[in-house]
């Protein structure tokens, strides 16, 4: 198992929302990057970091900060908020990050996320955010999207599916394995 800290970021600060919802925020410090800091010196060699502004404005909010978390640690930054198009995922590969995370564009625009998957296969992360067994998306902000609808399946197609409504092709695969964009999905990214 791996634990992965996160630092969620909203207007430059470290918060957590309660529900996603950005009217009951708490504040959890003033610099980001001395919280990276502190997960670095309990252990920690991976970190996630959300750009809450950038998670409900479209686009790249806190881009400074994250830059400066790269920069003051050694920690393989995967960064989510704001990346709905393939130059802002570019642009973070190039400041440095492991990974990109994948929500709203894996909706909305699923094949601009398709060709993110290609173009940086092993680096990519598409996560579902729902709320009440729906997709939401726009950060957390819980627009809700009714597309088609698929099902998550374990692995080898074992344990138990759980639909939700959603416009990206997740369809298993004969082995049993899982598919994304038409693109196999690994069990577990490096």
């Amino acid at each position: 198992m791996e634990l992965i800290p996160a630092v969620d970021i909203l207007e430059g600060k470290v918060v957590r929302l309660e529900q996603g919802r950005y009217d009951a925020v708490t504040t959890y410090g003033d610099d980001p990057v001395a919280v990276a800091q502190a997960f670095e010196g309990q252990g920690a060699t991976r970190l996630h970091v959300v750009d809450l502004d950038g998670a409900r404005s479209g686009e790249p909010a806190n881009a400074s900060t994250i830059r400066r978390i790269l920069d003051g640690t050694s920690l393989s930054v995967q960064v989510g908020g704001g990346i709905r198009t393939e130059d802002t995922a570019a642009q973070w590969f190039e400041a440095g990050v492991k990974h990109v995370v994948l929500g709203t564009i894996a909706v909305k625009s699923p094949e601009v996320a398709r060709r993110v998957c290609v173009r940086w296969s092993n680096a990519v992360i598409v996560a579902v955010d729902a709320r009440e067994g729906r997709v939401a998306v726009n950060g957390v902000d819980f627009d809700v999207y009714s597309g088609r609808c698929f099902g998550f399946v374990g692995p080898n197609g074992a344990g138990k599916t759980t639909t939700l409504r959603m416009a990206m092709g997740l369809t298993p695969l004969s082995s049993g394995a899982l598919s994304v964009f038409g693109l196999p999905v690994r069990d577990n990214a490096p």
